[in-house]
């Protein structure tokens, strides 16, 4: 399984987001940069910001321009022929002005020269996922699948969008490949889920753009963080909400807090820090809130995750042994604070 994941938490808030800087702390580097239509090595446009921070201290604020803006993320050869992208968001609203979309993502294929899906939004306020190597919007319109959520989403709420595509058996229209859209809260509880098919086109998947959008549909800017590509043999990835994680590799331990509730009722907050031992913090990935995927290096670490239930700080131990040391439940450990006690 192949991951590449950027989180925007190796720059500084106000600093423009540069190719050659953009990896490091922040995870997979970023392949191009595109500002109002074209490539540059970095934008006043794009940059590092603590106020569009949606996990951890900082993430990316984009000022949309008259043409397209977005971050293009490339993966390696290693990619399998059923991908998905995830992103997390905070969400500007819908699209203005006539059948207009803005687009949050698209995955790219053939060399960027497919667009086989993305995700996008029209003017009533609720993202659906459109194809583009047969033009189909499935927004229920024209006879097309709804891929839509039932109502419209909260403007300036934060969301984590998940797209999930795998590659037609045959050049389109005469095979669709699968497709999967779902939408968590800030919680990480599932909102929507929709699940169809598509000409998703005959080629690899290669990359994806996060962004796309213009300032031409009524957004100025759109804040983002943990974007993040990969592929999955089967159901959603890992920390999709909704379901038990599953991790076989042995490079990982992943440590699970989701099954974690506040007595008060509190929004729960989750954050890691390294304790002793080796410390490979700098490839510890959070594709959800309260769900971490630490490194297994050549020596035991340890870490402690501290929960934040309404300011009381609670905090637990993990203990990671060396990769190659023995099974650790699989690669994945459990732990449920219930707001008194952890259980």
């Amino acid at each position: 399984m192949a991951v590449y994941l950027n989180t925007f938490e190796g720059g500084t808030s106000g600093n423009a987001i540069t190719l050659a800087g953009s990896g490091g702390a922040s995870g997979t580097a970023f392949a191009a940069i595109v500002a109002n239509g074209a490539g540059v090595s970095s934008s006043p446009n794009i940059i590092y910001s603590s106020a569009a921070a949606l996990n951890g201290s900082l993430g990316c604020r984009m000022t949309l321009d008259a043409a397209q803006s977005y971050l293009l993320m490339n993966a390696s050869a290693t990619m399998t022929n059923r991908v998905y992208v995830r992103l997390k968001v905070r969400y500007p609203g819908p699209a203005v002005g006539g059948a207009v979309v803005n687009t949050f993502t698209t995955l790219l294929a053939n060399a960027g020269a497919g667009r086989p899906a993305g995700i996008a939004v029209g003017t009533d306020g609720r993202p659906f996922l459109s194809v583009s190597n047969a033009g189909t919007w499935f927004n229920g319109g024209a006879g097309q699948p709804d891929s839509r959520p039932p109502t419209a989403l909260i403007p300036g709420a934060t969301y984590t969008f998940i797209l999930v595509a795998g590659k037609a058996s045959a050049a389109a229209p005469t095979a669709d490949g699968e497709l999967g859209f779902r939408i968590l809260d800030s919680g990480g509880n599932i909102v929507h889920t929709w699940t169809g098919t598509g000409a998703t086109g005959v080629d690899d998947f290669n990359g994806v753009r996060f962004g796309g959008s213009t300032n031409a549909n009524g957004w100025t800017s759109v804040d983002m963080d943990d974007v993040e590509l990969g592929d999955v043999a089967s159901g959603w990835p890992p920390g999709s909400g909704g379901t038990t994680v599953v991790w076989t590799s042995n490079s990982y331990l992943v440590a699970d807090f989701t099954g974690s509730t506040s007595g008060a009722g509190n929004t729960l907050s989750f954050s890691i820090a390294f304790t002793s031992g080796q410390n490979n913090s700098s490839g510890i990935q959070q594709p959800m809130a309260g769900l971490f995927l630490i490194p297994r290096g050549t020596a035991d670490s340890v870490y402690t995750v501290t929960i934040n239930d309404g300011g009381i700080l609670t905090t637990q131990t993990v203990n990671v042994p060396a990769e190659g040391s023995g099974s650790v439940i699989d690669g994945v450990v459990e732990y449920i604070w219930d707001g008194a006690s952890w259980l």
